[in-house]
């Protein structure tokens, strides 16, 4: 019996990317399947932010195409892409947290945007998130007020 080839979760064919006369992206061709770990190493400038940010659909390609589970991420209706990205999750170098908003809120912000749930299961999932990273204690501190392991968390 032959070997089942697993689908890429995340294809990415002949992306072009150019910045004025810079070409960042040069014909890029990449396959992340289910499972694997993916290390993106290069110097300053030689396009991972860029490739990064092609992937999860922040920054269109001059040329080529994403797909996200086949889906591709730069033809895909608003339901399909909707659907996407509330599977994907980033972590940002900065944190990314609003700063106006207490822990809490900033985890609950994309549980009241993208489901509907109620309010009270909507803050027991809040509470057991921060307590699955030690932060359980700090649920109504901004930002601001944690050190930048807290934030990392």
């Amino acid at each position: 019996m032959g070997q089942t080839i697993p689908q890429a979760q995340i294809e990415a064919r002949g992306l072009i990317k150019t910045y004025g006369e810079r070409r960042v992206l040069d014909g890029l061709n990449l396959n992340v399947n289910r499972g694997e770990t993916l290390v993106i190493l290069g110097t300053s400038g030689s396009g991972k932010s860029t490739l990064l940010r092609t992937l999860i659909g922040l920054e269109r390609p001059d040329a080529g195409s994403v797909l996200i589970q086949g889906i591709d991420l730069f033809s895909a209706d608003g339901k399909s892409l909707k659907t996407l990205r509330c599977r994907m999750g980033v972590a940002f170098q900065g944190g990314a947290l609003f700063g106006s908003m207490t822990l809490a809120e900033n985890i609950d912000l994309p549980l009241s945007e993208f489901t509907r749930l109620p309010v009270s299961t909507r803050n027991i999932m809040t509470r057991i998130k921060l307590g699955m990273v030690g932060l359980e204690d700090a649920v109504d501190l901004l930002p601001s007020q944690i050190s930048g392991g807290m934030l990392k968390k």
